[in-house]
């Protein structure tokens, strides 16, 4: 009994040490030097600001998406100094439970945080949870304290691609009464969509590939600029289903627990993405040699029960590269490697 249990005990070492190179890593990976790539895109209209103030409003699929955010600006050499980025993150959260937030109706807790830039937005109050309810203070305070020029939305994934079903008068609805909320306590800001990735398991459930999936969450998104003034996508959903047609894709489709994304490669590209839509065109240098790579930790490793981490190397950086700049430029389509 003893022996089966220390056997088991160090199998999930076993299978790191057994991994290669491009699943885990034991040194850095990210002393690369800086290339500054001329960023060659279009630039938004809602970007082009003397100062820029952007605030991402969503979940954790926010957090998958710019979790890297900050070492990828870093190793761009990008001047951020007159912009930043601010998340207001609550799990699981929708149009909906945003809207209950709002009126002190929702029984879960958020949080406020900066993710990079030279600009502070500081604001007092706290998101936790008494007697059952989230305290209402810091989301008014986010959206009447201090001034956005940018604010990023999205859906929860449950619903990310049923757009018909964005005002219901349920769970899945209210997308009316959150966006009011916005225009009248931020009616100077810019409108931008945040396009997600689709889940692996919620795929599946649906009876959908996860392509089929991402196709609703774009027709959504399409939506969006048609019907709300949509005034930029951030594609980061179109970069992983890029990365998800090539050698790094696994039967997992990239998501470490069907629902998030995968440590490592997935998140790296997910940034690049992020980064591509809002930092490149404002400082002129593209994605496409980043300096930064990552490398997977032990705790990556334990945190990912399907889809395992791989780390980002020179070996595969182009790939993430390339499916981050090319989801940017035709953000409805996918490419052909």
């Amino acid at each position: 009994m003893f022996f089966r249990k220390f056997i088991l005990g160090l199998l999930p070492w076993l299978m790191l040490v057994s991994c290669g190179d491009d699943v885990l890593a034991e040194e850095p990976v990210d002393s690369v030097p800086v290339q500054r790539i001329p960023y060659t895109g279009v630039i938004p209209e809602c970007l082009k600001g003397e100062t820029l103030r952007v605030l991402d409003i969503g979940n954790s699929f926010t957090q998958d998406a710019t979790a890297m955010l900050p070492d990828l600006v870093k190793g761009s050499g990008s001047d951020v100094s007159r912009m930043c980025l601010y998340s207001l993150v609550r799990g699981g959260s929708s149009w909906r439970t945003w809207s209950n937030c709002w009126k002190g109706e929702d029984n879960a807790s958020y949080a406020y945080s900066k993710v990079f830039g030279g600009l502070d937005q500081p604001v007092q109050g706290s998101g936790s949870v008494t007697d059952g309810k989230a305290s209402p203070e810091l989301m008014q305070n986010v959206l009447t304290q201090v001034q956005w020029d940018l604010i990023v939305i999205h859906q929860v994934s449950t619903w990310s691609g049923e757009f018909v079903r964005w005002n219901e008068d349920n769970a899945a609805g209210g997308l009316d009464e959150f966006l009011d909320i916005i225009r009248t306590y931020q009616p100077g800001a810019n409108l931008a969509f945040l396009l997600v990735h689709a889940p692996t398991g919620q795929s599946e459930q649906k009876g959908l590939t996860t392509e089929q999936r991402w196709e609703q969450i774009v027709d959504a998104a399409r939506q969006m600029q048609e019907q709300y003034g949509v005034e930029l996508v951030i594609p980061y959903g179109t970069a992983v289903e890029n990365l998800r047609l090539t050698e790094y894709n696994d039967e997992f489709s990239l998501c470490r627990d069907n629902l998030h994304l995968g440590l490592g490669l997935a998140r790296y590209t997910a940034a690049a993405a992020y980064y591509e839509a809002l930092v490149a065109p404002r400082s002129g240098i593209d994605i496409e040699g980043n300096a930064y790579r990552y490398a997977c930790s032990r705790g990556d490793w334990d945190l990912s029960s399907k889809s395992k981490p791989v780390n980002v190397t020179d070996k595969n950086v182009r790939i993430a590269w390339k499916a981050a700049a090319e989801a940017c430029r035709s953000w409805d389509k996918l490419i052909t490697w």
